[in-house]
């Protein structure tokens, strides 16, 4: 059983004070911070935590409250944080020795 109270608004459990829920869609910018609510949240590693200060100290989101989807201004990154659109426009086939240069 949790003991959740309602103060001013917002959930309490265990006199934590449990940030409000994320939107469906996150949109992020260059940094992975969004501000709602008087509340940033911070993504990294497929995580959200939240604080009242940018400089933390951060709480870990509970799931219920992170977004359904999460996207990126400017396309999405890859693991090595290039946007997927500068990658495409990467053209390895004339060094790969398997291609046969017929644009299979």
């Amino acid at each position: 059983m949790v003991l959740v109270r309602v103060i001013q608004g917002r959930r309490v459990l265990y006199g934590v004070e449990v940030a409000p829920a994320l939107p469906a869609v996150v949109v992020l910018d260059a940094d992975p911070y969004y501000y709602q609510g008087g509340y940033y949240y911070y993504y990294q590693g497929n995580r959200w935590q939240y604080s009242r200060a940018r400089s933390g100290p951060w709480t870990e989101l509970p799931r219920s409250h992170w977004p359904k989807e999460v996207r990126h201004r400017g396309g999405e990154r890859n693991e090595r944080g290039r946007g997927r659109d500068r990658d495409r426009d990467r053209d390895d086939r004339d060094r790969d020795p398997r291609h046969d240069h017929e644009g299979r």
